[in-house]
């Protein structure tokens, strides 16, 4: 390692706007490895742990996740994108009422039949689909999973352009990193929009 890619951990704050404190705790915590160590009681930090950190920042920030949360993320990595994405959560209900059991069959009946994709039958993101399904149907008593699929189209338009942009070449683990920075950003964004177009429907019918 070229020592002029190093920095102490003061330097390694300023650069990540992480305080050296919370840096301190994520090495704590095992979020972040160790420094390679310089003798008494010094060490050094790479761009690997810079790296790292900007993620934890997403994980943390952007995702609002907990730092269990995180940690799982973060180990679950190493298996590659899909595993990451469905550390991501959401957790799963452990007494799911009646209206989140038929939604949950009507979303895979959606997903399996309607769609055609290939999902895991324990991904995570089944059981967030169908919360959204009670959550409307709570609201309106007449959505159907059908509804969902302009969505659908969107968002498998959207994911076709980000993979564009991963290399392929790249490690399973910085496939996962890539992955899982899109989905917390890509997501944020695309809520922001969504609530913008909205307000900007709203005021132009005024």
């Amino acid at each position: 390692m070229d020592v002029e890619d190093t920095w102490r951990i003061s330097e390694l704050a300023r650069r990540s706007g992480v305080p050296v404190a919370t840096i301190k705790f994520y090495v704590r915590e095992g979020l972040l490895s160790r420094g390679s160590s310089t003798g008494a009681g010094q060490a050094v930090y790479s761009l690997e742990h810079l790296e790292r950190l900007g993620l934890i920042s997403i994980l943390t920030g952007v995702g609002g996740l907990s730092l269990r949360q995180t940690g799982e993320v973060l180990k679950a990595m190493d298996a590659g994108p899909v595993a990451a994405h469905h550390a991501l959560g959401p957790a799963t209900s452990s007494e799911p009422d009646e209206y989140l059991i038929r939604a949950t069959k009507d979303a895979d009946r959606f997903i399996d039949e309607d769609l055609g994709w290939r999902v895991a039958a324990r991904a995570p993101a089944r059981l967030a689909l169908a919360r959204a399904l009670v959550a409307l149907r709570r609201s309106t008593r007449t959505v159907e999973a059908s509804a969902l699929r302009p969505y659908a189209r969107a968002a498998d338009w959207l994911i076709g352009e980000e993979l564009e942009s991963i290399d392929l070449r790249a490690s399973t683990r910085e496939r996962a990193r890539q992955a899982v920075v899109g989905t917390l950003a890509f997501d944020a964004a695309l809520a922001a929009l969504r609530r913008m177009a909205l307000e900007h429907r709203e005021t132009s019918r005024s």
